[in-house]
């Protein structure tokens, strides 16, 4: 992942990391290189089952998104976030890509 940073350019990088001792090892080893903010994207429907999934409750991260309501709540609630992080950017998406979306 250190090299990935380092050989690009981008304001931001998503790694989709369930297991809190992986996420800590990103965390650590970026540190002083980028700024790692962690975020938890859940729905309450959803219950797990496999042990990677179930580790995922036992980080303490530093954003929590709740997915379990309308598609526009989930984009408010990240908007909100990178606001805070005062970040630049437009939030783009494919209306087709939403599978089940929950819109009213």
């Amino acid at each position: 992942m250190l090299n990935l940073v380092k050989q690009n350019d981008a304001d931001i990088y998503f790694f989709h990391i369930r297991e809190s001792e992986e996420i800590q090892k990103i965390k650590d080893g970026l540190e002083g290189v980028i700024n790692v903010v962690t975020w938890i994207v859940r729905r309450q429907e959803i219950e797990m089952g496999n042990p990677a999934d179930d580790d995922v409750y036992g980080y303490w991260y530093d954003y929590h998104i709740d997915n379990s309501g309308k598609f526009s709540h989930t984009i408010k609630q990240v908007d909100e976030i990178l606001r805070e992080m005062e970040m630049e950017y437009e939030i783009k998406y494919d209306e087709a890509s939403i599978i089940g979306s929950r819109e009213e």
